[in-house]
């Protein structure tokens, strides 16, 4: 078995806090997903789509926090065109689910755990696979270990990731055609999958002000460590930026679950397992870096 190791978790920092969606256990505003295909047209020469995937803001439907979800697409060279809007969002058990205004209902497109459970040997986890899985990586990613499955095609394009989805097919081959997934991103880290560049592709045409700070994540300056942690959290601000803060911790909801004044270390022992954010606040700077109770 393979063993891909991408040291690519970062702790990161934003200037704005929106706890709209419930969970944010795989994704969160800053995920995309950027996709290759080509194929034959049917008469002359092959077609090329450069697709990239991006949420944008949310929304409430039936009580439900869900992602506003677009795509923006370079087909043949042309102006890149926008898609509608669409809805997803990811539940507790690992799910990932879209839901449909047309039909107003809500389905399953990925179960993340089916993938992080499976191993060398067992059913291919994904509807229509025919074969079995064949080969695993992990990926260490955005705090976690992901797992990589592969079916009888074994290239880095293939298979299904957890947290991520379908890379591309797993138990046959394309006709007349291939891609899949080239590249995720989340956070300003990159996880690419094949020989096409994630620069290759349309850039996000993000509006809404939950997203459009994509670009500012990264704060080297204010860290949390151990993240994850399970009973001391150590804040390091290196610039003596937040010395005279207010902090306040706050769960996946948006909801305060501790508060202090300013502490190089707290005690997080009574916290749940979980996803928080830790908000230091003065008289003109907010900040929340995300991290993990375990």
């Amino acid at each position: 078995m393979r063993k891909l190791i991408l040291l690519l978790s970062v702790v990161f920092s934003v200037n704005t806090i929106h706890a709209q969606i419930t969970y944010f256990n795989y994704l969160d505003y800053t995920s995309e997903w950027r996709y290759y295909s080509s194929g034959w047209n049917g008469w002359c020469c092959v077609d090329t789509d450069y697709t990239t995937t991006y949420f944008d803001g949310d929304t409430t439907i039936n009580g439900q926090n869900y992602y506003k979800r677009f795509s923006v697409t370079v087909h043949n060279n042309l102006a890149p065109a926008l898609s509608n809007v669409s809805f997803v969002r990811e539940d507790i058990n690992g799910y990932f689910l879209s839901y449909s205004p047309t039909s107003g209902t809500e389905t399953i497109f990925f179960d993340n755990q089916l993938i992080a459970n499976s191993q060398i040997g067992n059913a291919f986890p994904y509807p229509g696979a025919t074969c079995t899985v064949n080969d695993i990586d992990t990926v260490a990613f955005d705090f976690k270990q992901l797992k990589h499955l592969y079916g009888v095609n074994t290239q880095l394009y293939t298979g299904s990731m957890e947290g991520i989805g379908v890379i591309g097919l797993a138990c046959v081959t394309g006709v007349e055609g291939g891609g899949g997934l080239s590249c995720y991103t989340k956070q300003g880290n990159s996880l690419q999958f094949g020989t096409i560049s994630c620069s290759s592709f349309p850039l996000p045409q993000k509006t809404s002000t939950v997203t459009a700070v994509s670009n500012h994540f990264i704060d080297r300056s204010i860290t949390l460590y151990p993240n994850p942690a399970s009973t001391i959290l150590t804040i390091s601000d290196k610039q003596n930026l937040f010395q005279a803060a207010s902090i306040y911790i706050t769960n996946a909801l948006g909801q305060t679950v501790m508060s202090s004044s300013f502490s190089e270390q707290l005690n997080i022992s009574q916290l749940p397992l979980g996803v928080y954010f830790l908000v230091l606040e003065n008289d003109d700077t907010r900040k929340a870096i995300k991290f993990i109770k375990e």
